[in-house]
């Protein structure tokens, strides 16, 4: 099975935090975190660019306005729910990437080179804005599961928003995941949980269309 880059970003940011856990903060791990969000960046221009989420949501939309049936062969009422059910999930979507693109503003504007611990606690943790974020994230996940259709999506569903879920627990946010951090690890684990939030919507946004006709 090909391994996501979102899951590989996770899992170099989360290296890099942990050799930073154990030594003095120096100019080569901050290199390496900058060249992690890098990355980021470049994936996430050329997922917006052609975003698998919008695509399936613009396909539901023409369906439904054709006239589309469900797989089923019911009719309007069930692609109107349909329809309504993969708007909120699109809407919800696109607010959280607008908050995390917010939220990178702010921790860049606060400290440019990304070499600095704690501001990123102060900016997320027990915050208006850090605990808007976290619901954000949330709402993506919970939408997610609320419209997936077939149950046999459930495990990749699963497998997609684990590591969301995980660092979106109230304990781990507030305590343990921004704790004395730099800027820049921060922006990698923000960049790869949007992206984990998107891929989801995008499975799901998938099998809503594809009961349609």
């Amino acid at each position: 099975m090909r391994i996501k880059q979102s899951d590989c970003i996770l899992k170099v940011g989360l290296i890099l935090l942990l050799f930073y856990s154990c030594e003095s903060p120096s100019g080569h791990i901050l290199k390496e975190f900058k060249k992690v969000n890098d990355s980021v960046e470049k994936a996430g221009r050329k997922i917006r660019s052609v975003d698998g989420y919008s695509i399936y949501y613009y396909e539901i939309q023409l369906k439904a306005g054709a006239g589309g049936t469900s797989e089923t062969g019911a009719g309007a009422g069930a692609v109107a729910t349909f329809l309504s059910t993969a708007t909120d999930l699109f809407n919800a979507t696109n607010h959280l990437v607008a908050r995390v693109d917010s939220m990178q503003a702010v921790l860049t504007n606060k400290d440019s080179v990304g070499e600095t611990s704690g501001i990123a606690e102060k900016v997320l943790v027990n915050t208006p804005l850090g605990d808007s974020l976290r619901r954000a994230m949330l709402e993506v996940s919970d939408r997610c599961y609320a419209a997936l259709v077939s149950n046999g999506r459930k495990q990749a569903l699963d497998s997609i928003l684990s590591t969301v879920k995980e660092y979106t627990a109230p304990d781990n946010w507030n305590s343990q995941v921004f704790h004395e951090i730099p800027t820049a690890a921060a922006q990698t684990i923000l960049a790869a949980l949007e992206s984990r939030c998107r891929n989801a919507a995008g499975l799901t946004l998938k099998d809503i269309d594809e009961h349609l006709k």
